[in-house]
């Protein structure tokens, strides 16, 4: 069952010292009282996930409220992994707020990188002296 699949994967992320260790972002997270009891969160999960031939979907806590800790129904949407994945991209190292813009002390310009989903090589879009203009660049 997909749905089990996700509510696992949820817990670990938020319950797990070990995963914690591998992927320090997620400490602190949390699933709301409701979302504990599995049946709960299945019923939300059939309710919210479409069907859509070759993509796949990944449950987002931070998509809607940036830097949200809480798994919920409030703040939790399913979207398709590649869209994820930029929206992930550099996410550790990025100050700019914009997903794929990134800093470069050593540079003293905003660099812009995305994720190719479908090779998952890295794609270099520039280098730009003003954040606006990297931005665009996106």
């Amino acid at each position: 069952m997909k749905s089990y699949h996700i509510w696992r994967g949820m817990l670990e992320r938020c319950y797990d010292p070990k995963y914690q260790l591998k992927k320090p972002t997620y400490v602190g997270c949390t699933v709301c009282e409701e979302w504990l009891n599995y049946q709960v969160f299945a019923e939300w999960y059939e309710n919210n996930y479409k069907e859509i031939p070759n993509i796949k979907f990944q449950l987002d806590k931070d998509l809607m409220i940036k830097g949200n800790k809480v798994y919920s129904p409030k703040n939790c949407k399913l979207i398709p992994h590649y869209v994820n994945a930029f929206l992930t991209n550099n996410k550790s190292t990025n100050t700019s707020g914009c997903p794929g813009v990134c800093w470069r002390d050593d540079r003293k310009r905003y660099v812009v990188n995305i994720s190719d989903v479908v090779t998952k090589k890295e794609l270099k879009l520039g280098q730009f002296k003003d954040l606006n203009e990297a931005i665009k660049n996106v």
